[in-house]
């Protein structure tokens, strides 16, 4: 665990482009949730709930990252971009969140 902090040390660009590419199977649960969720269950709303889980964890760490990063005086140019893509990571986990969330509660 040492060694992956200290590999993220100062690289909060490289951080947030692996949360990007990590997010992104999130967004194929989006086309037809409602119909995809009748057609094969609960299996379909667990497997996006796991995808939710696992996005928002590397966003969490890439997030907690940046932060560090900005205190310790990363480049601000650097650190802006990264915070863009990190929103970027974000934005497909939240929208399959509240999809999983308005279905698993019963809210319609």
């Amino acid at each position: 665990m040492a060694r992956l902090l200290q590999f993220m040390h100062r690289r909060s660009l490289s951080v947030s482009i692996v949360a990007l590419l990590l997010s992104l199977p999130a967004l194929g649960f989006v086309p037809e949730f409602a119909q995809r969720l009748q057609w094969f269950g609960s299996a379909f709303l667990i497997q996006a709930s796991m995808a939710v889980v696992v996005a928002l964890f590397v966003c969490i760490v890439a997030l907690t990252n940046l932060l560090g990063d900005v205190r310790r005086g990363y480049s601000p140019a650097l650190c802006s971009l990264a915070a863009v893509l990190l929103f970027l990571a974000i934005a497909p986990a939240v929208l399959v969140g509240v999809q999983v969330l308005r279905h698993a509660g019963g809210f319609r």
